[in-house]
């Protein structure tokens, strides 16, 4: 029979990590005062909570090895989890968070739609 546990255990694990390189983020955020910090924060909470809700619930099947299948899942599944909970400061961010040409420009103090606003219009 196919065990989806091990999978579930190293996704997991990579979630939680994914959650705990949001810190990073979430301190420069907070020492520079940005009010932003509390988006990486809540994300923060979120990643690492699913992600150690799910290696906890799997982990005992740590120890056996993975067969084929089992990696070809792995695979799929790092590949379509992660970026997921990655995107999540993007998503709950609020509309100053989010990049604009000017923050590429270095301009990140930009109110986009108020300094680019007259430039639509033409």
């Amino acid at each position: 029979m196919f065990d989806v546990r091990p999978v579930g255990y190293l996704v997991g694990l990579m979630v939680m990590t994914v959650g705990a390189t949001m810190l990073f983020p979430l301190l420069v955020d907070f020492a520079e005062g940005r009010e932003h910090w509390t988006v990486f924060a809540e994300s923060l909470i979120v990643t690492c909570l699913a992600g150690g809700l799910v290696a906890l619930s799997c982990r005992n099947a740590i120890g056996r090895g993975l067969s084929i299948q089992q990696a070809f899942l792995l695979t799929t599944t790092v590949w379509v989890v992660l970026p997921l909970f990655g995107a999540l400061p993007f998503m709950l961010g609020r509309d100053g968070a989010r990049i604009c040409r000017c923050a590429v420009r270095g301009d990140v103090g930009c109110d986009h739609h108020r300094h680019h606003g007259d430039r639509r219009a033409r």
